[in-house]
């Protein structure tokens, strides 16, 4: 009886260690910190960010052309094209992936 009741108990700890350790992994957070505004004055855009949580990769992205490419911040693009653009920043954790983005348009 002894046995059982010991296999119980250890079946239980580790039922506790394992539900905590998959809650104590959040996945990350990122805020844009800079921006250029809607409509900036200059071609040469720099973005900011900050994170929060554990940051395992990096990775941005201007109007979808070219696929995400590693990268810290802060950032600059010179000389965008006139017109719209888009900015997306993602961030990679243990946790999940999160993502901040902004829209733009250069004169």
């Amino acid at each position: 009886m002894n046995r059982k009741l010991s296999y119980v108990a250890a079946t239980l700890v580790s039922l506790v260690v394992v539900s905590l350790g998959s809650a104590a992994i959040k996945p990350p957070t990122v805020t844009l910190t800079k921006v250029p505004g809607i409509n900036p004055t200059t071609n040469d855009i720099t973005f900011a960010w900050k994170t929060k949580g554990n940051v395992i990769r990096t990775e941005c992205i201007t109007d979808f052309s070219f696929g995400y490419h590693l990268c810290s911040s802060p950032i600059t693009y010179e000389d965008t094209t006139s017109g719209g653009h888009g900015f997306v920043v993602r961030v990679e954790g243990k946790g999940g992936v999160a993502f901040a983005n902004y829209d733009w348009n250069s004169p």
